[in-house]
């Protein structure tokens, strides 16, 4: 039961974790605002179907964020369930990444998700995005600090 637990937990960090955290980072790449004249970077002949490719793009990154973000919602309830029984709820290691995984949850809940939906529905400024990009950032660097801690499980 246990190496099931174990592979269901692995892999639904992977697919949706994994997927979830790379459409948070590339989502401010495609959410960049259209400039004044409504034509593309370069002026030329890509303005509208540039901007409107980037659009359906960041469209389905925050789309994949929300459906990855709540399906992700597997890896710590799996991970729980198999650290009850291992045993090892009170290690130090395994409560330290239930907190950066909650922290990562609630950043994403609160902050990301409702960002990029604002982003979509208004012209995003430079500086929001900016702000998107550091705090894709800060939930990637969570979820790695969470991968190293499952691997390395100091103190165990």
């Amino acid at each position: 039961m246990q190496s099931v637990l174990l592979s269901v937990h692995v892999l639904a960090g992977i697919l949706f974790v994994g997927g979830s955290a790379v459409a948070v980072s590339l989502f401010p790449r495609y959410a960049k605002p259209v400039p004044a004249d409504g034509g593309g970077e370069d002026g030329g002949g890509e303005g509208e179907k540039g901007s409107g490719g980037n659009r359906a793009v960041a469209l389905l990154l925050h789309r994949i964020t929300r459906v990855y973000g709540a399906l992700g919602l597997i890896v710590p309830t799996v991970g729980i369930v198999l650290a009850l029984t291992q045993d090892r709820m009170t290690e130090v290691w395994v409560v330290t990444a239930m907190v950066l995984t909650a922290v990562a949850g609630g950043l994403l809940a609160l902050q990301i998700y409702p960002r990029q939906r604002d982003a979509l529905t208004s012209s995003a400024d430079s500086g929001e995005l900016r702000t998107l990009k550091m705090l894709s950032g800060i939930f990637n660097l969570l979820w790695t600090v969470v991968v190293v801690l499952m691997i390395v499980r100091p103190g165990a």
